[in-house]
């Protein structure tokens, strides 16, 4: 992919009119939404169950792929009443229950989802990454009626069993896929399923900014919170989704295309969990609205997804970038340039070098950035224009307001200058479950949310992420709260520590720590130790890649550690060592 001699063909104001006009997808209204004024999608459907019961219409279209697996629309939807049936008249669901799925990237994971929904019940998207302690939390604190798992989680959630029905209330614990599903004491779904007889579900009422969602997000203070996300919020995400792509052919001076029943299908990877809202609102929300075939691959692999994507004429790849890096990798080593039309990333920052990369390949680069606190995405750039800015995140969507603050001022800083990233728009999530003063802290009374990011806008209004305020490190596009690593260290004879993230060619970051060890042991303790000690409590993505001794911390004017230091000299020892000149 290049740029023309002539690009841009229309200036952004004539774009964003276009779009916006009367009669568009991105046609806009205004509405209040917890006392504050909002701007929304005019024609957007009203709620994620009105969404699935108007994507029947794409019938006999490929839907979900996974391995030897293949459903049409078709197929799902009659699963999916199925599932709704089964939920409602087996299980005694009803509006407003919790059914929390605790499972990897199964068909079964997208069906619980939509008859969740069918229902007007909410999903509890749990990350099935977390150690036991935490998804005993994530599973206890929102108290589901019903919890599903795969066959990996049975024998983590099955000591847990009692407790979730005596502190959470949970009457049903099912295994997806598993045939030893009654050796934990969970009802085997496939089982279950199969028994049931489809009765109708009545029609149950839902509203706009109902709870659909809750997803856990990393804290600082250590557990994951619960984001609590609406209907609204998953179908505006679905919609901003489009703005990009739509975007890029207007700047062209291209025409958008008029959809025809003829139409090649479109298709697309999913590379990224569903447990997050980049998997689900951004690849299930968008690909089941515009009638995409969605392939799941069962764990990452460049190799395998190169694979699928001949196999399967993949069109679109959406991921974490170091999953761009690695299947354009792939595709120009097997000469498969060409067969991508569009490659897009989000999650963690991505290198200046990737927009290009992508475009050898013949296919569109594409950036978006956001969080879970804001539904997922609330920019994007596609195609030419980030191939011109490399390093942007994109432009805000036209339902989203970015303001850059000073956050020990509160004021909004000028055009260029650094600041706190705060986003509002209609995507923006109602705060965290059963936890008021981190709501407090992170959503504003007038609308926005505190991204605890740093960055600037530009004169067009690209914004740009610099750093992080909030003490996180986001490793291949999984958050790290750095208190939980630095707490189980504190348990093995270390009396100062500090975690923090270090540069990954592959993933962006991944977490090293500096330690002062007590004095009376510190001819005994050695960082392989430290390592292995943290890592029988900690998600494996959260262990340190290295953990270096200090006499102690350094400190900043106020006495706390400094980070800033720490991961620089962290960082530059630690590039050493891989390169093979250094040993701690």
């Amino acid at each position: 992919m290049s740029i023309p001699a002539k690009f841009p063909a229309r200036s952004f104001q004539e774009v964003n009119q276009i779009l916006t006009s009367p009669g568009m997808p991105w046609e806009m209204s205004t509405v209040e939404i917890k006392g504050v004024p909002t701007r929304i999608y005019k024609h957007a459907p009203p709620t994620t169950r009105s969404l699935w019961m108007i994507c029947k219409a794409h019938g006999k279209k490929d839907y979900i792929i996974y391995e030897n697996e293949r459903y049409t629309y078709e197929d799902a939807h009659k699963l999916v009443e199925h599932y709704a049936s089964y939920l409602y008249h087996q299980l005694g669901c009803r509006k407003g229950d919790r059914i929390a799925i605790c499972a990897r990237n199964l068909p079964d994971w997208v069906w619980v989802w939509w008859a969740t929904q069918w229902i007007g019940a909410v999903t509890v998207a749990v990350n099935a990454w977390l150690p036991a302690d935490s998804l005993h939390h994530c599973l206890t604190f929102t108290t589901p009626r019903v919890v599903f798992v795969d066959s990996e989680r049975s024998p983590l959630i099955s000591p847990m069993t009692k407790s979730l029905e005596e502190l959470g209330g949970t009457r049903f614990v099912l295994s997806f896929r598993d045939p030893k599903a009654s050796s934990f004491g969970f009802l085997n779904f496939s089982d279950e399923i199969k028994a049931h007889k489809t009765l109708a579900v009545p029609e149950v009422k839902t509203e706009a900014d109902e709870l659909a969602t809750i997803y856990f997000t990393s804290g600082t203070t250590g557990l994951p919170k619960g984001v609590m996300t609406t209907s609204r919020q998953y179908i505006h995400n679905t919609i901003n989704s489009l703005y990009g792509g739509a975007r890029m052919l207007l700047r062209r001076g291209e025409s958008l295309p008029t959809p025809s029943p003829d139409d090649v299908q479109k298709s697309t990877l999913l590379a990224v969990p569903l447990f997050h809202a980049m998997g689900n609102h951004s690849v299930i929300g968008l690909g089941t609205a515009i009638g995409a075939k969605i392939v799941l691959i069962r764990k990452w692999d460049a190799e395998e997804a190169a694979s699928l994507i001949l196999k399967e004429k993949i069109s679109s790849v959406s991921g974490i970038p170091f999953m761009a890096t690695e299947v354009v990798a792939v595709l120009r080593k097997r000469g498969a340039s060409h067969l991508l039309e569009s490659v897009s990333v989000g999650g963690a920052p991505s290198s200046g070098g990737l927009p290009k990369d992508v475009g050898k390949i013949g296919a569109a680069p594409g950036q978006g950035y956001g969080a879970t606190e804001i539904s997922s995405m609330a920019t994007s750039v596609v195609g030419e224009d980030y191939l011109l800015r490399p390093k942007t995140v994109g432009l805000p969507c036209p339902v989203v307001d970015i303001k850059i603050m000073n956050p020990d001022t509160l004021k909004e800083v000028p055009v260029g200058e650094a600041g706190e990233v705060w986003i509002s728009g209609p995507g923006r999530t109602n705060g965290y479950w059963r936890n008021k003063k981190a709501t407090k802290e992170a959503f504003t009374a007038d609308g926005f949310y505190r991204t605890g990011d740093v960055g600037y806008l530009d004169q067009d209004g690209f914004l740009y992420i610099s750093d992080r305020i909030k003490d996180m490190v986001v490793r291949g596009g999984e958050n790290i709260a750095t208190v939980t690593i630095e707490d189980e260290l504190f348990k093995e004879k270390v009396m100062d520590c500090a975690a923090f993230g270090v540069p990954d060619e592959r993933l962006g970051e991944t977490v090293a720590a500096a330690v002062v060890v007590k004095a009376e042991y510190r001819s005994q303790v050695t960082e392989q130790q430290l390592i292995d000690f943290v890592a029988k409590k900690l998600p494996k993505h959260s262990v340190p890649v290295m953990i270096a001794f200090y006499d102690q911390l350094p400190r900043n004017g106020v006495g706390k550690t400094d980070k800033k230091i720490l991961r620089t000299e962290v960082a530059k020892l630690h590039a050493e060592r891989k390169k093979g000149k250094s040993k701690l």
